[in-house]
């Protein structure tokens, strides 16, 4: 494409997950020489300032959007993104202030928010311009009520996510290994999430009684400690925010990812801690359910798994074989170079933000 566009991104703020795996997507079309201006909620959707308190933290939160919208819309900007978690309430006041502004209006969404505010995400599937969904579920739902719809998945930038088992990585996490023969399980994802682990930890820590294995659990802050094991120094709870993730995976020896099966929302996850795990050189265990059977074939990247049982038969196996665990974890970082990072997704996301044909990109 000869001529650069100016972009706007409104959303949710940092350290909110949709917005960490769109950012080197959005760098990436910088490089390219388009023009992207940020506007995140502050403080993050999740979060706000504590001496003033949640009321009055909304209703300035709120002023902060509406100012935002303002510059958007003296901004003459090319495209305007909506990320999914921009505005989190069941009205959709700023989202049509947002239209109003925005020559062009694209909705990003990656998660079944569409569970909690059915009626408002049909609205504003339906006045936005283009939608991109984060998998082929939020697709087909988002379908009805827009056809304009590119699905462009989660990834992870390549330049920073490298295989454990290329040379360098491997001569680090390998000599890791070799001094301590403990294998290390792991887990990556938000606060809010940490509750799902209690319903396999029973398994990690039968399993610990026998084998030497550690539970490595990267997390914020203010979950840590949330969890207690019996077993003595099986846990290890890894601050998210002050580590280098992709660094502390690739020390990992398996990776896991529980769901609850009989929740609607497990249908709809984009399920970004897996693709990370296998950007790693990581093989996964994970329950059987939505997006994962998509991303893991079960018994060449990793095992998928429906009960407690299966959990603990499938991180024995690989706990106890580390060439499985090699064949596995290469077989999982082909398969995510193929379709999950940035440089394979930058093309779709630069035609899906600026509604070009694959000529014009070209």
């Amino acid at each position: 494409m000869s001529e650069r566009a100016r972009i706007a991104y409104f959303n949710g703020g940092s350290g909110v997950p949709s917005v960490i795996f769109r950012t080197p997507l959005l760098s990436r079309l910088e490089e390219r020489g388009h023009h992207v201006r940020r506007y995140p909620c502050i403080p993050n959707r999740y979060e706000h300032w504590p001496l003033l308190g949640w009321r009055v933290s909304q209703s300035l939160k709120y002023a902060i959007r509406r100012w935002q919208i303002r510059r958007i819309a003296n901004g003459s900007f090319d495209s305007v993104i909506l990320e999914t978690g921009a505005v989190h309430s069941d009205d959709d006041v700023l989202e049509h202030e947002l239209r109003r502004a925005a020559r062009r209006l694209v909705y990003d969404i990656d998660d079944a928010v569409f569970l909690l505010f059915p009626e408002k995400i049909k609205r504003i599937a339906a006045m936005c311009d283009h939608v991109i969904a984060g998998n082929e579920a939020i697709a087909d739902w988002i379908r009805p009520h827009n056809p304009s719809v590119s699905i462009i998945p989660t990834c992870v930038d390549e330049r920073d996510y490298a295989s454990k088992w290329e040379s360098e990585q491997r001569v680090s996490a390998g000599s890791a290994a070799a001094e301590t023969g403990i294998v290390k399980i792991g887990w990556v994802g938000s606060a809010g999430n940490v509750a799902l682990l209690k319903t396999i930890l029973p398994a990690i820590e039968k399993l610990a009684e026998q084998k030497p294995l550690r539970f490595h659990i990267i997390t914020a802050r203010a979950a840590h400690q949330s969890m207690d094991a019996g077993t003595k120094d099986l846990l290890r709870w890894i601050d998210i925010d002050r580590c280098n993730v992709a660094a502390e995976l690739r020390q990992l020896d398996v990776g896991i990812m529980p769901l609850p099966e009989d929740h609607e929302w497990s249908t709809y996850k984009c399920n970004a801690k897996m693709i990370q795990y296998m950007a790693s050189g990581l093989p996964t265990v994970a329950s059987d359910v939505g997006f994962n059977r998509t991303l893991v074939e079960d018994g060449r990247e990793g095992f998928l798994v429906r009960d407690l049982s299966q959990w603990q038969a499938a991180i024995d196996r690989l706990a106890g074989d580390a060439a499985l665990r090699e064949t596995m974890g290469r077989a999982a970082q082909v398969r995510v170079s193929a379709e999950f990072t940035v440089a394979k997704r930058v093309d779709d996301y630069e035609r899906a933000v600026l509604f070009l044909s694959r000529q014009d990109a070209e």
